[in-house]
């Protein structure tokens, strides 16, 4: 929240200057279309923050990221933008290791402190890492500031059950390890069938709603 605020405050910023020497210039009519921009920036960063915490909320990863330019490819921003969400990344992978891990120690009846957690921990981390470096845009708006000035703003996600299956597999690795050994005391525990229960009823939310 307090990432889309900072973007939100950014964007107003940029708007509200490029209102007031639009009103130098052509008066009340620069000023309202600097009004329909605003309002046109709020409704698509709203849409979009919606996404972000459904993502991040069911231990998924998700970020924003915003690119403005003039006279500028549509391409070229959206690309821009995709990097800042990168770069945006890192603390809702924090938090979604976190709650993973929490999720993993519960289901087996292991200390978050434990040597078994720490390994859930490395390889969540690992997992989620390699997926970060490859993330793609899942959404993106885009809005205009000016005559020349274009704004883009993308989602950039992991979806719960792609995390999932990909940690899953890489617990299943080598059969004769630790990991391999925690996969199987998961997957006869409880936590997992009602977890990919609600994973399943998330992507049909999700999909229904957007």
């Amino acid at each position: 929240m307090r990432e889309m605020n900072r973007i939100v405050g950014f964007l107003m910023m940029v708007l509200i200057s490029t209102i007031f020497v639009a009103c130098g210039a052509t008066g009340s009519n620069a000023e309202q279309k600097g009004k329909n921009n605003l309002d046109g920036m709020t409704k698509s960063m709203k849409q979009l923050t919606e996404k972000q915490n459904m993502i991040n909320d069911n231990r998924g990863i998700a970020a924003i990221g915003v690119a403005i330019a003039k006279n500028s490819r549509p391409d070229i921003l959206i690309k821009k933008a995709r990097l800042e969400g990168i770069n945006n990344l890192s603390e809702a992978q924090r938090l979604s290791v976190q709650s993973w891990t929490h999720l993993f120690s519960d289901a087996i009846g292991a200390s978050e402190n434990s040597e078994e957690s720490d390994v859930f921990r490395t390889v969540i981390n690992s997992v989620s890492s390699n997926l970060i470096s490859g993330i793609e845009v899942r959404d993106f708006e885009t809005w205009s500031v000016d005559n020349n000035t274009t704004a883009y703003a993308t989602l950039v996600a992991i979806f719960p059950e792609k995390l999932y299956s990909s940690i899953m597999d890489e617990l299943k690795k080598d059969s004769k390890s630790k990991e391999k050994n925690l996969y199987q005391r998961f997957q006869d525990s409880e936590a997992s069938k009602e977890f990919e229960k609600k994973i399943n009823e998330f992507k049909e939310t999700y999909d229904n709603k957007y």
